[in-house]
């Protein structure tokens, strides 16, 4: 698992550092000590002028709280000791000062982070400076990183991922490209993967002058996660279809047949349309929905779709049988009303009905039943205004009615509907503030309680600024729900949370030392069975599995908020996050990464990752339920 590379970096550390053996094999956290307890309790009522205290303490154990805790709280009064502490003579301090520095993504500190990569020996603290100095990069850092030599694997993955970031910042060149290919035969994974994040997800190149290391690559990479990123990279080449077009129907990893069904480039010829509609029966999710997402692009013709019909009732993939009976309503199949009618009485829960009603906008004709939807405060009422947003171009009688609801569901303090709502009103080619005023929007946000409704209040905010032309005044919270240190020290080390979904068992193990307060929270919310019958709403083919809301759409939460708490862990196959609506308002809601996704590092919480349970993990379908979780302290 990717989030193992921080694990295993923290256990040789504490060896550095002179632990004994018991020491090692103890399973109770660290929290036993009442002054660490302090210190995060300092960090969770966001007290930087109590945490700087412990910047200079004698106890090096307190000293890394503080570098540890830093890095989420973020605070202006908290860098300069930051940067003090990259000179500190304990590798735990530096390493955690290292990445909390970088957190700042502050240019500043370069001069700081230079001096502490040119005194560091030990491997893994190097690499962590050099994704700092990637984090705070101008185009000299990147210069540097780009002409740095490391001297040991772990050093050259830094670098790589430091380039990536920099990458991030804009300071990418041309010219860099062929150095970060170059790393896409290196030994190491990490570096490999490194290097095709960097190139997938830049922006601004086309890369056909790097088509023969790609090929190259994707011929011989064993790594599903890699073998993705790689067709991700194909897609940023000139007539990418035929380069790929074998991985949909060959690669037994179903995130890279995913992946290179979501890359095709539009128009299709015969032959790849075909491909298309055979993978919209494959056996697993992902690609199936890949192939549902990309049809509606592809404009299936009436012949092919006497093909795939009885999808619509047979397929276990919602978005599936919604692609394929919007198809046969566009095309005026003669049997598309018996399929709507027998599809409407098949759906087994709201959340797949919702896949249906918010690609409708897809079908011109289906004003009439948005209508009908619009206003439920349910998933289906979220998915019909979704709807009416998104086909707000098929005409005046679209944009008469979303406008007409959308005065209502903020009369009504329709949650999920209101944020919808205050988005349209930041857009200038939708605003129209003769039918949606200041003033609606201001009583509208009267009717949202904080922080249980944090994210449709703070949109309700930034639209009345954007509308009055002034900067928004965004409720932020200023303290996080306390931490139950009692529960805290009864999870151990080795706790893991078994999750029964209706797709079958997700072992979880807990990250107690990284996420004190985000582990405790879902540990009290799956004691008191607050996940049970919840779904996983929001499925992503190679990005997330998502779920915990009570409501089933993605809005709602618990009546407070907890801290974020991010740490050196990466976002891997399998690792769980905390949905947010931003820094500081995480809830219950959480989420499962399909592969390595690095520009969700540090930003989002990571607070587990599942054992050897990715077969269960991609058989979750949009509905899947959550039964029941037990947790073993």
């Amino acid at each position: 698992m990717y989030y193992i590379k921080a694990v295993l970096l923290l256990t040789l550390l504490s060896c550095l550092s002179g632990c004994s053996e018991n020491e090692k094999e103890r399973t109770e956290s660290a929290f036993a000590d009442p002054v660490i307890r302090d210190i995060y309790t300092l960090a969770n009522r966001r007290d930087a002028s109590g945490l700087v205290a412990y910047a200079n303490h004698e106890n090096a154990a307190y000293r890394t709280s503080f570098a540890r805790v830093s890095g989420s709280v973020l605070a202006p009064e908290l860098f300069e000791p930051l940067q003090k502490l990259l000179k500190d003579p304990i590798p735990y301090v530096r390493l955690y000062a290292a990445y909390a520095v970088g957190q700042y993504r502050d240019t500043t500190a370069l001069p700081a982070l230079e001096k502490a990569i040119k005194k560091a020996t030990i491997p893994e603290i190097k690499a962590e400076v050099l994704e700092a100095i990637g984090k705070s990069a101008n185009r000299n850092a990147m210069d540097y990183l780009v002409f740095h030599e490391p001297s040991t694997a772990i050093e050259e993955g830094g670098k790589i991922w430091g380039i990536y970031h920099a990458m991030l910042r804009g300071q990418l060149r041309q010219e860099h490209l062929r150095t970060v290919s170059a790393h896409l035969s290196s030994r190491e994974r990490e570096t490999r993967l490194a290097a095709a994040h960097t190139l997938s997800r830049q922006t601004q190149f086309e890369l056909d002058d790097e088509l023969p290391e790609l090929l190259e690559a994707l011929q011989v990479e064993k790594d599903g996660e890699i073998r993705c990123l790689l067709i991700r990279c194909l897609g940023k080449t000139s007539d990418p279809n035929r380069k790929f077009l074998n991985s949909i129907v060959q690669d037994s990893d179903p995130r890279v047949r995913a992946e290179a069904i979501a890359q095709l480039a539009m128009p299709l010829n015969e032959r790849e349309l075909n491909i298309l509609i055979s993978a919209l029966e494959d056996g697993a999710i992902w690609p199936a929905m890949a192939a549902a997402q990309k049809s509606y692009a592809a404009s299936i013709p009436s012949e092919k779709i006497d093909k795939v019909k009885n999808l619509v009732l047979t397929s276990p993939v919602p978005e599936v049988r919604a692609a394929v009976l919007i198809a046969l309503l566009n095309t005026s199949h003669v049997e598309a009303n018996y399929f709507w009618e027998r599809a409407n009485e098949s759906y087994r829960d709201e959340s797949e009905k919702a896949v249906l009603l918010k690609n409708l906008y897809r079908f011109p004709k289906s004003l009439d039943t948005l209508r009908t939807y619009a206003l439920y405060n349910n998933p289906l009422g979220t998915a019909a205004f979704e709807a009416l947003v998104e086909g707000a171009e098929n005409g005046a009688d679209w944009q008469t009615l979303l406008y007409a609801l959308s005065a209502k569901s903020l009369e009504r303090g329709l949650l999920a509907q209101s944020f919808m709502v205050a988005r349209i009103m930041q857009d200038p080619s939708t605003a129209d503030t003769t039918k949606i005023t200041i003033e609606m929007l201001r009583n509208a946000l009267d009717k949202f309680q904080f922080p249980a409704a944090v994210e449709t209040r703070q949109e309700l905010e930034k639209a009345i600024g954007y509308l009055r032309n002034m900067p928004p005044q965004v409720t932020a919270p200023d303290s996080a729900k306390a931490i139950d240190w009692e529960l805290v020290q009864s999870i151990s080390k080795n706790a893991e949370a078994s999750i029964f979904t209706s797709k079958g068992k997700l072992s979880l193990k807990l990250l107690i030392e990284d996420a004190p307060g985000s582990v405790s929270n879902f540990v009290r919310l799956a004691e008191a069975k607050f996940y049970d019958g919840t779904v996983f709403h929001r499925i992503v083919p190679v990005f997330v599995s998502q779920g915990g809301g009570t409501r089933g759409d993605g809005f709602g939460s618990t009546p407070y908020t907890i801290r974020s708490e991010f740490s050196p862990l990466h976002f891997g196959t399998g690792v769980a996050g905390l949905a947010s609506a931003g820094k500081d308002t995480e809830g219950c809601q959480f989420f499962f990464t399909h592969l390595s996704t690095p520009h969700l590092d540090g930003r989002y919480t990571i607070f587990g990752s599942l054992a050897d349970d990715f077969q269960t993990l991609s058989d979750l379908q949009t509905g899947a339920t959550i039964d029941s979780i037990r947790i073993a302290f």
